[in-house]
């Protein structure tokens, strides 16, 4: 999927040293989130429930010099949010 490439409002390094967590993160807004956090230099654990919309989004990140993490997970619930990735 080809991903239209947007110039960030914030400062590159607005998020430098910290750690965020996007659930959703293989498509839509939790992928957009994710991107706009890691042009700002945040590190990022990503969650989505589709493993290659997750990958897709990884590898996007990667390709922007970050080093995410990523785990097919769906925190929809107590017991499925438990699993270890």
């Amino acid at each position: 999927m080809a991903e239209k490439q947007v110039q960030s409002r914030y400062a590159p390094d607005l998020m430098a040293g910290q750690v965020a967590l996007v659930t959703g993160s293989g498509s839509g807004m939790g992928r957009a989130t994710a991107l706009e956090m890691a042009s700002c230099g945040a590190r990022l654990a990503l969650f989505a429930r589709r493993e290659e919309p997750l990958r897709e989004t990884a590898e996007m990140i990667r390709a922007m010099g970050a080093k995410p993490s990523s785990c097919r997970a769906t925190l929809a619930t107590r017991r499925a949010s438990s699993r270890q990735c």
